[in-house]
């Protein structure tokens, strides 16, 4: 995998964590909005090359 697709699979997966978060909003699951809220903060680490940790 190079760069540019590693990259755009992680991107795909912190959009796919935020329409989760926004969903278990409008439903009020607020645990699962939380929890999906920091899978996305994490990735977007990552992605900026941040170390996710």
């Amino acid at each position: 995998m190079t760069g540019g697709q590693d990259a755009a699979y992680r991107l795909r997966m912190a959009e796919g964590f935020l329409e989760e978060a926004r969903q278990d909003v409008e439903l009020g699951r607020w645990r699962s909005a939380v929890d999906n809220g920091q899978a996305v903060a994490l990735a977007r680490r990552v992605i900026e090359g941040g170390r996710g940790r």
